[in-house]
């Protein structure tokens, strides 16, 4: 995102869901896995109104990965309606929608 800052990739507690081309992450049990962005009070208004009315901002606590450390963050969660077939159970979008080639490639990083 251009005019954001990434502070590494966490994990918050919930669970993801194929909505459409897009994902949905709703609170509750389970682990979901994303990116870690700061962003100014102008990109989050951007991000507000791309989100749109079905995805409300709350706030959450991120585990940061690398570190270990918790940090409070908003995060967008989904309001409508969700199909448990639906559900990304490994709580990874990218991994989960570009397939097991992509997921190798993530697990082998740097090895």
């Amino acid at each position: 995102m251009e005019g954001a800052e990434w502070c590494g990739a966490g994990e918050v507690a919930g669970r993801l869901y194929r909505i459409s081309w897009y994902p949905g992450w709703v609170r509750g049990s389970g682990r979901v896995r994303g990116d870690v962005f700061r962003v100014g009070p102008e990109l989050l208004a951007e991000l507000d109104a791309f989100e749109g009315p079905e995805y409300q901002r709350v706030r959450v606590d991120v585990l940061l990965t690398e570190s270990g450390g918790t940090l409070p963050v908003w995060a967008y969660e989904w309001t409508g309606p969700v199909e448990e077939a639906g559900r990304i159970v490994s709580g990874d979008w990218l991994a989960e929608s570009m397939g097991p080639p992509f997921q190798e490639a993530i697990t082998n990083f740097g090895s």
